[in-house]
């Protein structure tokens, strides 16, 4: 899957920038062995809280896990367990002593339940909706240019300004005077004939595709929602040979050799057209239930005194957030 708004592209915008990155693993092999184990998800693999915990058990708690405890869970499994049986002890505690049935917090579970029960809802709506192979044609044939494609090479330059060295501990401080020199100067050497996926493999700070011939693993669509507009329009606008940039994003700034152009054929596209399909029928069925829902406000002077005092409580939360801010960038100076 691609990570969500920025894809594959600008994952390292999620990381600091580091003059030795963490390598990325190769998958796991099978290993070489003749038995085979059966798991089924009624499997015991381990014992929590003095229950038998089942594979069934953890596929369903790890379902929908953040990356943080996904990883957790992947690296230090026992560690993982114990946090989780730590959890679940204090929930039954707390249940035990009836917080559950006292606000806030059970406003707080009602809104979650709420929450919970809405969003399921809206998925199981958008996976009835059936596309049909002559919807998706008719589709993809009104939005030709949507699915123009460039295929990349792409180098990264940082914009943070602490450099951290994994391999001994050493830190260096960049100015943003410099970082901005950088890019003009390989920007300079790639537009004047320079080898693209050598410069990239000195000087980017995405070794991911640095390390990999400067490739992008899948072309930039026109219409990759998770790829900032400004660039999409700039690779769709040029040409194959093109030298593209430097772009300015908020991780960095980013350089990119067009290596070719092309029609995504349909095929390749089926996901995506199904899924825009089903998300233009959800979004009509939800104005559908709006237009259901009636809401009057009958009390104008109260609703008035709950805007105002609503209006200075967000005031002074800036405020306050400003003070504490300008704070920071003193101790920082």
């Amino acid at each position: 899957m691609r990570c969500p708004f920025l894809a594959y592209l600008f994952i390292i915008s999620c990381a600091s920038a580091q003059t030795n990155q963490i390598p990325v693993l190769p998958p796991a092999q099978p290993p070489q062995t003749s038995d085979v184990i059966t798991i089924t998800p009624d499997t015991v693999i381990a014992t929590v809280n003095g229950r038998q915990f089942t594979a069934g058990d953890l596929e369903k708690i790890t379902r929908n896990l953040n990356p943080q405890s996904r990883q957790l869970a992947a690296s230090q499994p026992k560690a993982f367990l114990e946090q989780y049986a730590f959890g679940e002890s204090l929930a039954a505690e707390a249940v035990k002593l009836k917080i559950d049935q006292v606000p806030p917090y059970r406003d707080r579970l009602a809104d979650a339940r709420r929450q919970i029960l809405t969003q399921g809802l809206l998925e199981q709506k958008k996976s009835e909706f059936k596309i049909t192979p002559e919807e998706m044609k008719k589709y993809y044939e009104a939005n030709q240019a949507g699915f123009r494609q460039a295929s990349v090479k792409v180098l990264f330059i940082s914009r943070v300004s602490l450099v951290r060295n994994l391999g001994d501990g050493s830190t260096k401080s960049v100015t943003p005077e410099e970082i901005k020199a950088k890019v003009e100067k390989v920007a300079k050497l790639a537009k004047d004939g320079g080898d693209f996926a050598a410069l990239a493999k000195e000087y980017s700070d995405d070794r991911n595709t640095a390390d990999h011939g400067a490739d992008l693993p899948y072309p930039i669509r026109a219409n990759s929602a998770e790829i900032p507009e400004n660039v999409r329009e700039a690779l769709m606008a040029g040409a194959a040979g093109d030298i593209i940039g430097p772009l300015e994003h908020t991780s960095g700034f980013y350089l990119f050799k067009i290596k070719s152009q092309s029609q995504a054929p349909l095929e390749s596209v089926r996901a995506d057209i199904e899924r825009s399909i089903q998300e233009t029928k959800l979004r009509e069925w939800i104005d559908q239930q709006k237009a259901k829902t009636t809401v009057t406000l009958d009390h104008e002077p109260f609703w008035k005194t709950f805007v105002a005092a609503s209006k200075d409580m967000l005031d002074q939360e800036q405020r306050a957030k400003k003070a504490e801010q300008q704070t920071i960038d003193g101790v920082a100076r």
